[in-house]
């Protein structure tokens, strides 16, 4: 990635004509959205001024869920899906599942239980 970001600050020092013809020999070999999103983001970073070349930390967004409000759903029934936990939270069933992982929850048998066994389960 530091080649492709080093060969776009250089391009951008070139002519326009020059800058428009490498532009249109990226575009088509980039068919990667991320990829291309990639450029786009460092093209705008590097035409602000701003030419390092080390990776800046980008937020999260915060997480919706409360570790407790999962907690209770599940107690409520073990065997719901993390699809239907995700209806019943609101939230999207891949937020349930990296939840439950934090959380120490495993599906096993049909149900949710601890990561850890007990007696209990």
């Amino acid at each position: 990635m530091t080649t492709i970001k080093s060969a776009l600050l250089c391009i951008m020092s070139l002519d326009s004509k020059i800058l428009q013809q490498m532009h249109l020999a990226i575009s088509t070999e980039l068919t990667a959205t991320t990829l291309f999103a990639n450029v786009q983001r460092w093209f705008q970073k590097f035409n602000s001024g701003n030419e390092s070349l080390k990776n800046e930390p980008r937020g999260r967004l915060a997480s919706m869920i409360e570790d407790n409000v999962l907690n209770t759903c599940i107690e409520k029934d073990t065997s719901q899906t993390s699809r239907e936990l995700a209806k019943r939270i609101g939230v999207n069933h891949t937020a349930i599942l990296k939840h439950l992982h934090v959380i120490g929850k495993v599906w096993k048998m049909d149900k949710w239980v601890p990561h850890e066994l007990s007696e209990k389960n």
